[in-house]
């Protein structure tokens, strides 16, 4: 008897042995093979989406000293300096401006600044709006409102402002138009910028700059060192140092005094830089 239940117990054990495993209906990757990966500690996925390109990168206008960009996309901020000289006045120019785009189409800015014809330094601040994309509308749109502690009339002003810009292959092509109005003596002007900008090295770009504006209110009455007309413009070159723009511009400058047959003309050139945080 006890041979044979040796026996039957040996070919059980056998028949267990070669049949194949059962997974018990209790053990979760046996229905889904990916839960064992759901049973893994979990890794973090905290990893900080990374950031677009700089202003400097996506948009080398930045550097330039006279006309502003209209495309305002990767939230961040940007500072620009220049400072040069304007032999038409025997005098320094200068400017700063901090923007900080808050969100997509949305900009801030503010900006100290002394021009050909200016005395002193004024303040300025603002907002920015982009209106339309090259993208989607074949141009980038943006609209900007602003005070200007000394407008161009040389009395505070409110201004506003439209930006254009068209990229045509490599090269890059920006326009500004402005109205001035003052706050006070019903004073009022027109400002213009155009500019072109063509990479051609990797990191160099070169193209041309300009700003015009006029009085456009005329009375017996005008504030003192009111300026009739200006004009600067002349080439522009670019270098892009890592997230530094440096520019260098040199060219002419012109202008008129309102209540004066003399006109004011002489070289003018700065030096200017630009980055992006």
């Amino acid at each position: 008897m006890a041979p044979a239940i040796g026996t039957i117990a040996l070919i059980a054990a056998s028949l267990a042995a070669a049949a194949p495993a059962v997974a018990s209906p209790f053990d979760p990757t046996a229905r889904d093979p990916d839960a064992a990966s759901i049973l893994e500690p979990a890794v973090s996925r905290d990893v900080p989406a990374p950031r677009g390109p700089s202003p400097v990168d996506a948009d080398p206008e930045v550097a330039l000293p006279y006309a502003t960009r209209a495309r305002h996309a990767e939230p961040g901020v940007l500072v620009t300096s220049r400072g040069g000289y304007d032999a038409s006045s025997h005098a320094a120019v200068m400017a700063g401006v901090v923007e900080a785009t808050v969100i997509d189409r949305v900009a801030v800015h503010a900006a100290i600044a002394q021009d050909a014809a200016s005395t002193r330094s004024h303040a300025s601040g603002g907002i920015a709006v982009d209106v339309l994309r090259q993208a989607t509308s074949g141009v980038d749109l943006a609209v900007a409102g602003e005070y200007d502690a000394q407008g161009w009339n040389r009395v505070p002003a409110v201004v506003a402002r439209v930006a254009f810009g068209r990229r045509v292959g490599a090269l890059q092509l920006v326009g500004n138009a402005a109205l001035g109005v003052a706050t006070q003596d019903g004073e009022r002007y027109g400002e213009l910028e155009l500019a072109a900008l063509a990479p051609v090295a990797e990191r160099l770009g070169v193209g041309f700059d300009s700003h015009a504006a006029l009085d456009l209110e005329r009375d017996a009455e005008e504030p003192a060192a009111e300026p009739d007309w200006g004009v600067q413009a002349g080439p522009v070159a670019t270098y892009r140092v890592g997230p530094v723009a440096l520019s260098a511009f040199a060219g002419v400058s012109s202008w008129k005094l309102r209540l004066a047959n003399q006109t004011y003309t002489g070289a003018i050139g700065s030096l200017g830089a630009a980055m992006g945080f």
